[in-house]
Formats: structure tokens, C-alpha cells, sequence
């Protein structure tokens, strides 16, 4: 069993505060498997550290390589 230090977890309202972005958008990443969560008691916890590492997408359309 891995021990968690729950002083480095974030509620997803907490982890969407500091990223500046709604906690729906937190609840996305976690979902897509792209931000890590604890589940504890039925409710997701974020570590400080993956919210820190995290580095989002870039998004848009790829760009066509100029000949």
C-alpha cells in the first residue's frame, strides 16, 4: 500500500484555482488521463507536484510543413 501525504493533495475546485481554469477543465485532463488524481472517499485529489509539471497541449491545427 503507498502512503499519500495529504498535505500535498488539492481539491479539483483547489487544483482549477491555482491553474486558473474551471474545475469542469480539471475533471477533463483527469478523465483524459492526462493529470493524475487520488480518489479518496469519493472524491478526487490532485497532487501539488503533477499540478505543477503539468504542461498543457498546445491545441490548434498542426502546421503544414512550408516546402
Amino acid at each position: 500500500m503507498t502512503k499519500i501525504d495529504t498535505a500535498e493533495l488539492l481539491s479539483v475546485a483547489q487544483a482549477a484555482q491555482a491553474r486558473g481554469v474551471t474545475r469542469q477543465a480539471i475533471n477533463h485532463l483527469i478523465r483524459q488521463g492526462k493529470l493524475p488524481a487520488v480518489e479518496i472517499a469519493g472524491k478526487r485529489f490532485v497532487r501539488r507536484g503533477d499540478l505543477e509539471r503539468f504542461e498543457p497541449d498546445r491545441g490548434g491545427r498542426p502546421r503544414e510543413n512550408a516546402a
